[in-house]
């Protein structure tokens, strides 16, 4: 390429050339496995149609997933992705619940891990929130009629979650319950967790169009704000949230 260049005349230098292509990109690729998820059946299936959006959280910026490889038709793409930015995620599938995820793009060329991103399927969603329905005084509606929308969470560590405080806001500013819950070992089952108690799994149920918020704070008293951009049927992921750090 450089010979090119100085065979043909242009008017650049060698040093002004060197600096262009050392110029550090602002723009990443982001890519990995997506699956689709059954949370009855335990079934994960490779997701090889439908489309993933990234969107930032302003919307001031979007793009579509590709599958660049024929072989692995559920390994997806994004290219030209803004480094360290707070994104939007939906993931669609035949079947499957509208599926949002929130994250930061990462500083340079990086692939989520496996399960990192997937989607639900809708029926299978409808049926296992069904089951959580006696817990809450507004039992769940079903996804699956396009009415409501609902925010499905869980934690790396439960026993890091003792006393930390989980607060959801629907688009209107309400608060919203939250149903948080922990394994209990001698039933083997979910138990509601209460003050000093682990949390494994957290859910907000019949959430409205518009913007939903979630405030995580901490047992020390550090606090911090999700939010998500919130369609009628929609599957909001809180998996894998983590507990706000000193800065």
């Amino acid at each position: 390429m450089l010979a090119i260049l100085l065979l043909s005349g242009c008017e650049i230098s060698i040093d002004q050339y060197l600096r262009d292509v050392r110029e550090p990109s602002d723009e990443m690729r982001w890519e990995g496995f997506i699956y689709e998820s059954g949370p009855l059946s335990g079934e994960a299936i490779a997701m090889e149609a439908g489309s993933v959006t990234m969107t930032t959280l302003d919307g001031s910026w979007s793009t579509e997933a590709s599958q660049p490889i024929d072989a692995y038709p559920n390994w997806w793409r994004f290219d030209e992705v803004p480094k360290n930015t707070e994104m939007v995620l939906r993931v669609l599938a035949p079947d499957q619940a509208p599926m949002v995820w929130r994250a930061r793009s990462p500083s340079g060329d990086a692939r989520w891990l496996d399960y990192g991103l997937m989607t639900m399927n809708t029926i299978e969603v409808d049926e296992y929130l069904s089951t959580l329905a006696t817990a809450m005084v507004e039992p769940p509606l079903p996804l699956v009629d396009g009415q409501v929308a609902h925010l499905w969470g869980s934690t790396w560590d439960p026993n890091d979650w003792i006393d930390a405080d989980l607060e959801v806001f629907n688009a209107e500013g309400e608060s919203v319950p939250v149903l948080a819950l922990f394994q209990d070992e001698e039933s083997d089952g979910y138990t509601v967790a209460g003050p000093g108690d682990p949390i494994e799994l957290f859910f907000a149920f019949n959430l409205t169009e518009g913007q939903t918020t979630m405030i995580v704070t901490s047992c020390e008293g550090l606090e911090q704000q999700i939010d998500w951009p919130t369609q009628p049927g929609d599957l909001l992921s809180a998996l894998y949230t983590t507990l706000p750090e000193p800065l």
